[in-house]
């Protein structure tokens, strides 16, 4: 985990964590913010960077992402962009996981953006149709599942977020 210029950290390297951290300081020393940037960058990766939960981290803090002078308050220095990266490596198990599940998490996901996409609640339509909708759907879901298993076990580079008050 790599978090720079956010908030009450300049910068903090944390290299090589393990199962379990504990995270221990004075009152105001950043504990917290470490914990922000976590989520921060959740927020706006893959499956989970969706508007609402970006938007639910901002209107948390009262900052008003378009507004320069807000943006700047996620900022230690307002003249530096923040930059937050983590990269982390699955587990044996997580890797199984994946590789039995993976054609039925795209596929839930893909349809989940495709009702999304078309305004429909998916708890309001009806199996016929959903099931419809996956049908249009698996051939592209298994392709992309062949080429997420490809990557398993290679360190994986969760996004780099970068937000600068220059915009």
């Amino acid at each position: 985990l790599s978090i720079r210029n956010f908030k009450a950290i300049l910068s903090l390297d944390l290299p090589n964590l393990d199962n379990v951290v504990v995270i221990a300081g004075a009152n105001g020393s950043g504990k917290s913010c470490i914990f922000d940037a976590i989520r921060l960058l959740k927020a706006t990766h893959g499956g989970f960077a969706n508007a609402q939960e970006w938007q639910r981290y901002f209107s948390e803090f009262q900052i008003n992402f378009e507004k320069r002078d807000e943006r700047a308050r996620l900022m230690n220095d307002a003249t530096a962009p923040v930059i937050i990266s983590a990269q982390f490596t699955l587990a044996s198990s997580e890797i199984d996981y994946i590789r039995a599940n993976a054609k039925r998490i795209i596929l839930d996901d893909m349809t989940s953006a495709k009702l999304r996409e078309e305004r429909i609640n998916p708890n309001l339509a009806d199996a016929p149709f959903l099931a419809n909708v996956q049908r249009e759907l698996e051939a592209s879901a298994a392709q992309q599942a062949i080429e997420v298993c490809k990557t398993l076990g290679d360190p994986y580079q969760l996004s780099e977020l970068k937000i600068d008050t220059n915009y």
